[in-house]
């Protein structure tokens, strides 16, 4: 062993090393950032190259160790800032927050590339770099292919860095590399945060780094030591300044919460006004159903008399049968009397006649009562000749809108005449029974079938689909979704594998010029009306005296950064007398083929207290959804959209066009409308559009049915 007091002079030969380093943001490297600048001051390089640099904290060690020796030196950091199996994957934010620290102080002689690790070795000639770090994908192939990469450009005192050498979790080999690398080149492992490996690759070692290749175990064990404790207390150090910043953070959001139940009070004396005058509603609905269950039943049992009729008339129609066949016969001889009596000259036509004729006209009576019987049932609605026989299957659970969609063509077609059954695909419906099966959003039919039911999986609900789809006349496809989002993308994709005839887009306006080219003699566009009991709803609305409204705006949707801001902005511009209803805040049940990811009926309620209904997309592709149109008119409330951007609005023909605000001015719009006049305006359009009836008719008519092989 060496004497102690040389190792501790080349150790604190510099000690700039054991102040805290400028910028620490949270990383496993935090507790060998001391060592990196200790080793920056060392071994005096040239050219510092880094592999892998995500937040920044071991390169800005090394630029800061340059600047503050004064050492004139390159850097470079290599990274694709977007993550990998091992460190996650991350967005921009990490790029941009790391030049805030890095190109104010060290652009002048550091250079981040943003490229991988085979494209930036190109740039850089061989012999030239004195310090490689490599911290990149940490498996034992990716590693060894990164040394070997680099190792052409490295000079003849250089010095190589492995993080994460004494990590042996998942698939890490890091520390097999280092092993192998040890026993053919000088080198010092540390073990702390998940270790460091120190390896001299060149002939020529750096003398202020040589003592750290010839330690005995002591000196080893103190040298380990030492950089473990002032790790520690770096790392101790970086820890308290991000749990004072949390603090303050919850310092803040404490503060704000107070001022947000404060002005909550008011709201929540009105929101217990509105229950009382919701359990007044509630009974009066109660007693109402009381009533129409009364009348169910009365109709219940005129359907049986209706019946009873009906078999009654069979039997009658079978007696007269019976008789027509008789008085047939009997005609036939009487004929035959006469046809004789008139060739032997006798005259018996008379009695003949006459018998004949009572037959007939008894038989004319019975005839005429029976079509007064039947006359009573001429009013009821009749299948036509054209009427087909429709299955219509929603998802098992899901999202309201695809059930009510569901429902609502159910009835348009039922209203039309056809013979409409709605089901689960779980089902087994019977073989070769249906002119047309309609698969409202099949991505979200499959995912119910193999996630919610437990039948089996999504290749298996793909193939019950196909199975269907080869024994009914013709298949659909139907959406309610925006052209440009991956929900289109991944329906689009299952509508050609699964080998589907038409897609039927419903929403208020036409997407063809968004569908591509190779799906358009399959798409049909379906404007997405009122069905007619909607429409006599909204029109019994328009009837009554509007009634007061106790929230101002309710906003509807998942929180996003745009999201919020505009709440924020409608709170303190528009008014404070607003309603958000969000996943993040609103109660959610297990889906189950009765319950939705969102409380359709409490969000019924908030729609019936509030003015103004207000919305946006989290995407930029410009789509009017119909649902939420639909039901802001049937509750009286005037549905508000906000635009991101304009993108994809030119040359497409939309109704409720001064419905339709930009972000920018969301709050500035909304304050100049007249919520009485516009709401007034917005229900007679919706009233003076096409009824689903008439818009999925016209595209059942349009398609041509597959002719039977």
């Amino acid at each position: 062993m060496s004497e102690p007091l040389p190792l501790v002079q080349k150790l604190f030969s510099t000690t700039s090393w054991l102040d805290l380093p400028a910028y620490l943001p949270p990383s496993s490297w935090t507790g060998h950032t001391a060592f990196a600048r200790f080793l920056v001051a060392a071994i005096q390089p040239g050219l510092v190259v880094e592999l892998g640099t995500h937040y920044g904290t071991s390169y800005c060690a090394f630029c800061q160790a340059l600047a503050e020796n004064g050492v004139s030196a390159r850097a470079f950091a290599v990274d694709t800032w977007t993550g990998d199996e091992h460190s996650g994957l991350y967005g921009e934010d990490v790029l941009a927050e790391l030049r805030t620290e890095h190109d104010p102080k060290y652009s002048d002689f550091s250079t981040l590339l943003q490229m991988t690790f085979d494209e930036a070795v190109q740039q850089f000639e061989d012999d030239s770099i004195d310090l490689l770090h490599i911290d990149g994908l940490h498996t034992y192939e990716a590693v060894l292919h990164d040394f070997n990469t680099w190792l052409p450009k490295l000079s003849r005192r250089a010095i190589v860095l492995f993080h994460d050498t004494n990590e042996r979790m998942q698939d890490f080999g890091v520390w097999r590399l280092f092993a192998e690398l040890s026993e053919k080149y000088p080198g010092f492992e540390f073990l702390h945060e998940h270790g460091l490996g120190v390896v001299a690759v060149g002939p020529d070692i750096p003398a202020g780094i040589q003592f750290l290749f010839h330690l005995d175990d002591t000196e080893t064990a103190f040298v380990r030591s030492l950089f473990d404790a002032v790790g520690t207390r770096t790392a101790m150090s970086e820890l308290y300044k991000r749990t004072a910043e949390e603090r303050d953070q919850i310092v803040d959001e404490s503060l704000r919460r107070r001022k947000v139940i404060e002005e909550n009070k008011t709201f929540l004396t009105q929101l217990q006004t509105a229950h009382s005058n919701l359990e007044d509603h509630t009974r009066r609905m109660t007693e109402q159903l009381s009533l129409m269950r009364g009348e169910k039943f009365q109709l219940e049992q005129l359907l049986e008399q209706y019946r009873k009729q009906v078999q009654d008339q069979q039997v009658v129609t079978k007696e007269l049968s019976d008789e027509v066949e008789t008085l047939r016969v009997a005609l036939q001889a009487v004929l035959r009397v006469n046809k004789e009596s008139y060739a032997h000259g006798t005259d018996s036509s008379s009695l003949s006649s006459e018998s004949s004729l009572e037959a007939v006209t008894d038989f004319t009576k019975r005839l005429s009562k029976v079509f007064d019987d039947s006359a009573r049932f001429a009013g009821s609605p009749a299948i036509t000749a054209d009427s087909q026989r429709i299955l219509i299957i929603i998802p098992y659970a899901v999202n309201y809108f695809y059930r009510l969609l569901g429902t609502r063509i159910t009835e348009a077609l039922r209203n039309n005449g056809h013979t409409v059954e709605l089901s689960h695909l779980h089902v087994d419906h019977p073989q070769g029974a249906y002119d047309w099966v309609f698969h409202i959003n099949p991505y979200e039919i499959v995912q119910g079938y193999s996630t919610f039911h437990g039948h089996g999986t999504a290749a298996d609900a793909e193939r019950r689909i196909t199975a269907l789809n080869e024994r009914v006349g013709q298949s659909a496809m139907v959406l309610i979704e925006s052209a440009g989002t991956d929900w289109f993308a991944v329906s689009y994709d299952l509508f050609s594998r699964l080998k589907m005839d038409v897609m039927l887009d419903l929403g208020l306006h036409t997407q063809a010029h968004f569908i591509p080219k190779a799906l358009m003699p399959q798409y049909r566009f379906v404007f997405n009306g009122l069905t007619t009991s909607e429409k006599q709803k909204l029109s019994q609305r328009l009837a009554e005296t509007p009634d007061t409204r106790l929230i101002d705006w309710a906003f509807v949707g998942m929180g996003t950064s745009e999201r919020l801001n505009l709440i924020e902005r409608l709170r303190t511009g528009f008014s404070s007398n607003g309603f958000v209803y969000s996943m993040s805040n609103t109660r959610v049940e297990a889906l189950t083929p009765e319950s939705s990811h969102i409380q359709h009926r409490e969000f019924q309620i908030i729609q019936e207290m509030s003015k103004y209904i207000i919305w946006c997309a989290h995407h930029s592709h410009f789509y009017m959804e119909p649902q939420r149109f639909r039901e802001a008119a049937l509750a009286g409330a005037l549905p508000v959209k906000v635009l991101l951007n304009m993108n994809g609005m030119q040359g497409i023909e939309f109704p409720f066009a001064s419905l339709l605000v930009s972000n920018d001015n969301a709050v500035e719009a909304i304050s100049e409308m007249d919520y009485k006049s516009q709401l007034s305006q917005f229900q007679h359009e919706f009233l003076s559009l096409p009824l689903l009836e008439e818009t999925i008719q016209e595209a059942l008519t349009s398609i041509h049915i597959k002719q039977e092989s």
